[in-house]
């Protein structure tokens, strides 16, 4: 009986410490508009997204109406 409750203990924490590594993971999105000086959207405009810490940057082009998402970052 021991041997059972030492192994579900052992499940527990190993449940618990996969959980508690996902909640580390964390991921962002940005989400905007390009304008030009006058106000008006900007469509097929380029976005560059760059991590500052990692240096690793994504590129990205706004729609038809100047917007773009740059999701899972």
């Amino acid at each position: 009986m021991r041997k059972v409750r030492l192994k579900i203990v052992l499940f527990v924490c190993v449940i618990l410490g996969v959980c508690a590594i996902q909640a580390l993971a964390q991921e962002a999105t940005i989400v905007g508009t390009v304008t030009d000086p006058s106000g008006a959207a900007v469509p097929n405009a380029t976005v560059t997204v760059t991590n500052t810490g990692t240096g690793q940057s994504r590129t990205i082009t706004t729609n038809a109406v100047g917007q773009y998402v740059a999701p899972d970052l």
